[in-house]
């Protein structure tokens, strides 16, 4: 879409803060007013709108975007949500390893082992992995333990933790994020451990990396800094 506006701003709403475009407040796709819960995310939101060139390209406004799918999916669709969501545990990328060559193995393990320790330690509960490709069935404590924790986040976050299990694959990478544990590039390197991996073996340093795995890594590490500052500024 071609940038219409001049001035960005924000402004103050019933439920929070507004952005506006030439004193007309944005809207959704589902037709909603943009409305922050806080007056620093609608500092963000305003920001990547200013950033924008001749071209507004919504890949550029990752916190706009946060935003967007907790007002026009989360609001009215969390129930459907949050039972995907919690699909996630008996298929959880971090539970499943590698065990050839070894080397991939070890690999996962430094970045993952750390997660489930913090997992097992905060819902008291111990995951089972794998190396074998036949599904896992997680422990019933398990479920209701993160069923329980997801059902009392607030909206902003729980689309937080919806938006980075589905980014990474991994609901615990996600959990994790959202506790504070580890940080965007520890939730990127964990979340990109067989591609590094893979990258090392093929020498991507030197000769350089597919188009679309680079696109995919820019826009996931985006993403995750983006999901960083949405919830440091609830």
């Amino acid at each position: 879409m071609k940038k219409f506006y001049h001035l960005v701003a924000t402004g103050p709403h019933a439920q929070g803060y507004t952005i506006l475009l030439d004193g007309k407040p944005v809207k959704t796709q589902g037709g909603q007013v943009l409305v922050s819960p806080t007056e620093e995310i609608a500092m963000l939101i305003m920001h990547e709108w200013i950033a924008q060139k001749d071209i507004i390209d919504p890949q550029t406004m990752p916190v706009t975007q946060i935003l967007v799918t907790h007002l026009d999916r989360v609001v009215s669709q969390r129930a459907v949500l949050h039972k995907e969501l919690l699909g996630y545990l008996d298929t959880d990328l971090l539970c499943y390893r590698a065990d050839n060559p070894p080397e991939a193995g070890h690999a996962q393990a430094i970045r993952w082992d750390p997660v489930l320790k913090w997992f097992e330690d905060h819902f008291a509960v111990k995951l089972n992995t794998t190396v074998s490709l036949a599904p896992i069935k997680q422990d019933e404590k398990a479920h209701q333990a993160v069923a329980t924790y997801v059902l009392n986040l607030t909206d902003p976050v729980f689309t937080v933790l919806q938006i980075i299990t589905a980014e990474t694959g991994s609901l615990l990478l996600a959990l994790a994020f959202v506790e504070g544990q580890i940080s965007p590039a520890d939730a990127f390197e964990a979340a990109q451990v067989d591609e590094e991996y893979k990258a090392g073996i093929y020498h991507e340093d030197e000769y350089g990396r597919a188009p679309d795995t680079e696109k995919h890594q820019k826009s996931l590490r985006l993403s995750l800094q983006a999901a960083h500052d949405f919830l440091d500024a609830l």
